[in-house]
């Protein structure tokens, strides 16, 4: 490269680049009004600038690079792919955290909006949190009354299903025996005696929760429409008293599984009062207010949760 005899300092800027599988060229415009070829590393890019100190002797030039401003536009590049690397954050178009992603992995979501726990995705988020050594009574009771809650949905939809021979009871009970297991799940990690240790189908240990299931079966048995509306009391009694406990509870495991039940109730809550009105009847809600009510089955039908715990606002 013949340039003359002299000391500069050049100012120069990309405008031009042809690459192949053999070689990347840059043509440089130097002012003023000079040219260099130069053969380089260097991959396609917008006006980059940079500074070269050029010392000339004896018609050859050494070239001394002091300062450059390529590294800094990231305009070095050791391959020959012409993709752009989107940060992490980016390549698939969404983020999630840690507890999304847990919060996602334990349920199972069908396309009738059925909701279902997977124990053995549970038991690994599960140990996974952090949790208080122990729970205080208030929090006890809870777990205790939710696993029976559970079962009390299960039993009075398998019930109605024999009664209405409507899918959606047999569907959702399938479900409820679930979300009942998850409760076992609490139950079992924090040493508190199990309500169900003999599961006969009807039959409670509370006696509150017996006579309900005696009431909430022959309430539905009475047509099909009622059947649906205690599917719809149900679910939204299961809604009232999840937020209640979560209410009332810091525990991280206890928040996840009522976050995860509660998601699993809006589902089920949407999926019977679409047949409930598609068959002509409606429904008040008694425990939740109309306003959650209305935006629970105005609402699609969820997937996962926004923030690791499915919760909303009654």
């Amino acid at each position: 490269m013949i340039l003359g005899d002299t000391l500069a300092t050049w100012n120069c800027r990309v405008v031009g680049c042809s690459r192949s599988p053999q070689s990347k060229n840059l043509t440089w415009e130097i002012l003023p009004h000079k040219l260099i070829s130069v053969e380089g590393i260097f991959p396609t890019h917008e006006f980059v600038t940079l500074n070269l100190e050029i010392i000339m002797k004896t018609h050859f030039a050494v070239i001394i690079l002091l300062t450059t401003q390529l590294l800094l536009a990231g305009c070095l590049d050791d391959s020959d792919s012409n993709d752009t690397q989107l940060p992490p954050e980016q390549s698939n178009g969404s983020t999630s955290s840690p507890a999304n992603s847990t919060a996602d992995e334990v349920l199972n979501v069908d396309t009738e909006g059925n909701t279902t726990i997977s124990g053995s995705s549970l038991e690994v988020a599960l140990a996974a949190t952090p949790n208080d050594l122990l729970l205080n009574s208030a929090e006890t009771e809870g777990v205790i009354w939710m696993r029976e809650e559970e079962k009390l949905a299960r039993d009075t939809y398998l019930a109605l299903y024999k009664v209405t021979n409507l899918q959606i009871f047999s569907n959702i009970a399938s479900s409820e025996a679930s979300h009942a297991a998850a409760v076992k799940q609490l139950l079992d990690k924090y040493g508190i005696a199990d309500p169900m240790i003999v599961d006969v189908e009807g039959q409670f240990s509370n006696p509150d929760l017996q006579a309900l299931y005696g009431n909430l079966v022959n309430q539905g048995s009475a047509s099909l429409t009622a059947a649906l509306e205690v599917g719809a009391e149900i679910e939204d009694l299961d809604i009232y008293d999840l937020q209640t406990l979560s209410s009332e509870t810091s525990n991280s495991d206890l928040l996840l599984v009522y976050s995860t039940l509660e998601l699993g109730s809006r589902n089920h809550l949407r999926s019977f009062i679409r047949q409930l009105t598609a068959n002509g009847g409606s429904y008040t809600p008694k425990y939740i207010s109309q306003d959650a009510f209305n935006a629970i089955v105005e609402s699609d039908t969820e997937r996962g949760s926004s923030n690791g715990y499915a919760t909303k606002g009654r």
